[in-house]
């Protein structure tokens, strides 16, 4: 396999036959890798999952069977999920894995407010990660911070059912991995009402609940 950048991959994708070969190579605990597998079932693309033993016990798929693979492609070996091979490219950190999924898949998952969906996958990947973890190890279910997270999603929700436009994107499948925990774990603020009616549509949706390990565990 051959190392793209990013926005080259994404090129590349668009000029490749939609039967390309996809795999995710995932761990179904974590929700970096959960948002790749969300848009793969949004967007209806075939693709095969590798679940990666992180932990060494169990025997399976390990991070050494995972370095290689990202070494066959031209990255420096990390062994962290989510690493995705879509026909001859290989593809790590999770925000780009979705967004070659999205191309892959064109038109499907593409934001129709293109800025919205930056700021919001922006916003999960800084903001609201590090509040939320902030409160899990402090023990609390709510924070300043987070709340005012909650509040500029729900902001979006004023004038279009999803975060980035009228249909589903990269930007909610970047989100709904991260804010399914929150509501789990933590708490919504009660004025964040769209934002509750958004999540349990979504949640409910089968393209979601396939997504979601059972039993699961707080990963971030």
């Amino acid at each position: 396999m051959r190392l793209l950048s990013p926005l080259v991959l994404l090129g590349s994708v668009l000029g490749t036959s939609s039967m390309a070969p996809i795999t995710l190579y995932t761990n179904r605990m974590c929700p970096f890798a959960q948002r790749c597998a969300v848009a793969l079932e949004r967007a209806g693309l075939v693709y095969e999952s590798v679940e990666v033993n992180l932990y060494g016990s169990g025997g399976g798929f390990g991070k050494a069977e995972l370095k290689a693979v990202e070494a066959g492609g031209g990255l420096a070996p990390k062994g962290y999920v989510p690493v995705l091979a879509i026909g001859g490219a290989v593809v790590r950190e999770s925000s780009a894995c979705v967004r070659a999924i999205a191309a892959a898949a064109a038109p499907a998952l593409a934001p129709g407010d293109a800025a919205a969906a930056d700021a919001m996958i922006a916003l999960c990947d800084g903001a609201l990660a590090a509040e939320g973890r902030a409160c899990v190890d402090a023990g609390r279910k709510r924070s300043p911070g987070l709340d005012r997270c909650l509040a500029e999603i729900d902001g979006r929700l004023a004038a279009t059912p999803f975060v980035a436009g009228s249909s589903f994107s990269t930007a909610d499948a970047v989100l709904l991995p991260f804010l399914w925990r929150i509501r789990e774990r933590l708490e919504i603020p009660a004025a964040c009402g769209r934002l509750g009616v958004y999540l349990d549509r979504e949640c409910a949706a089968p393209t979601f609940a396939r997504t979601v390990a059972d039993p699961w565990w707080w990963w971030w």
